[in-house]
């Protein structure tokens, strides 16, 4: 056999192949056979003959003429009437089923993309953004800055899973690789008042961050709210392990203090700060503190424009390395 006569053969041999694969993977389709009754053709190859009697919890109850009454989910099938017209479902359901049915379509087409494909419950939100990044000090010539956020309601509590990386580098040498992930949860006591964990884990080795790991607990409570403008604080206590140069290197407890503030400033314009303040407690005079403010202008349902500044300041820092940093981040998000 010549190579030519091979390739014809295999050809062949491939589109055969396909068309097997094809029709066994195509869903039920319901057609009018010769003598006018409907034909149900099931994804096995069978081949029954009938008429449709009804439907109910959305599956079409089907007449045969030898087989009795089957059922069949409406998603895998298609139901033609004697012209070959496609019949909706909506001719059989009582007006009660169609209603419903119709609102579970819509709800799963207003879904956004992402939500659809990730299969994410509808009361789960967050935002995922891409962007450049300055770095106070340093002129990069090529950096990236991305960061995500899911947050989950559950009962009541508030699930806020967060994670950042940001990378930057000069004529190919690196500036930056820093990158973090925390897991923070509300739980609300009072209409005011909330209990506050939050864990993480981050590394900056611009600032001689191998590691750093903590945990904390604390107290919140609202101290101005409104329906365009928040202000929690939330004092609280934690333990860190840092493997850093420096006074605060180890495992110690510390003393922590939060500040978060969100303000609507538009329908599309919102502001956010938020403080943290860090003291060992066995070390008072050291501290670390870190300030992020973020502008977010929608410019589309799903799409945003952020503006971050973000600063952190360590007052305890090993001789040679900087005592604080500032990032200037610009990035496109996408909210689902």
């Amino acid at each position: 056999m010549n190579m030519k006569t091979l390739l014809v053969t295999c050809s062949w041999l491939i589109c055969f192949s396909l068309t097997i694969f094809a029709q066994s993977q195509s869903p039920a389709v319901v057609t009018k056979d010769t003598e006018g009754q409907q034909t149900l053709f099931l994804t096995n190859g069978d081949r029954l003959t009938g008429n449709v009697i009804n439907v109910v919890d959305e599956q079409w109850i089907f007449q045969t003429n030898y087989a009795g009454i089957v059922k069949v989910n409406i998603s895998d099938a298609e139901i033609e009437d004697i012209d070959g017209l496609l019949i909706s479902p909506d001719a059989y359901r009582s007006p009660k089923q169609a209603t419903k049915a119709n609102e579970e379509t819509a709800t799963w087409t207003d879904k956004k993309y992402l939500v659809r494909i990730l299969n994410f419950p509808d009361e789960w939100s967050g935002q995922v953004a891409i962007g450049v990044l300055n770095l106070s000090g340093l002129t990069e010539k090529e950096s990236i800055a991305w960061s995500s956020l899911l947050k989950i309601p559950y009962r009541s509590t508030v699930f806020d899973w967060m994670s950042y990386y940001r990378y930057a580098e000069t004529n190919r040498k690196k500036d930056m690789d820093n990158y973090g992930t925390s897991l923070r949860s509300r739980s609300r006591l009072t209409e005011d008042t909330f209990l506050q964990s939050d864990s993480g884990y981050s590394a900056n080795p611009i600032k001689g961050i191998a590691q750093k790991i903590h945990q904390t607990v604390g107290y919140g409570y609202a101290v101005f709210k409104s329906n365009t403008f928040v202000l929690n604080l939330v004092p609280g206590i934690g333990v860190q392990h840092v493997k850093q140069p420096g006074t605060n290197d180890g495992t110690n407890f510390a003393y922590n203090f939060n500040e978060d503030l969100t303000w609507k400033i538009t329908n599309t314009v919102n502001f956010e700060n938020g403080i943290n303040i860090s003291t060992p407690a066995g070390s008072p005079e050291s501290y670390i503190y870190t300030i992020k403010n973020t502008l977010n202008t929608k410019f589309s349902q799903d799409y945003l424009f952020k503006l971050s500044y973000d600063y952190d300041y360590d007052n305890k820092i090993a001789t040679g390395l900087k005592k604080y940093n500032s990032a200037l981040t610009t990035s496109i998000g996408y909210t689902f």
